[in-house]
């Protein structure tokens, strides 16, 4: 979903005209057409941004549970 949200808007700036559909198939084309190296950068940052939700939500449940819910 990174890799999304960076490319998207420049491809739909590029191509004003596109469908969404096409756009995401260009999405897809572009993540296909790139190094493991460079995918790597995307794959670092999803799962930095994995452990801030899983540390996150412990937080929240946690916090819950001090108040007597869930």
């Amino acid at each position: 979903m990174i890799f999304v949200k960076e490319t998207r808007p420049k491809i739909v700036e590029a191509n004003p005209n596109m469908g969404a559909l096409e756009v995401m198939q260009e999405v897809g084309r572009a993540w296909k057409s790139m190094t493991e190296a460079d995918k790597q950068y995307f794959k670092s940052k999803a799962d930095n941004d994995k452990h801030r939700y899983l540390s996150e939500s412990r937080k929240f449940y946690d916090e819950v549970a001090k108040v007597g819910g869930l």
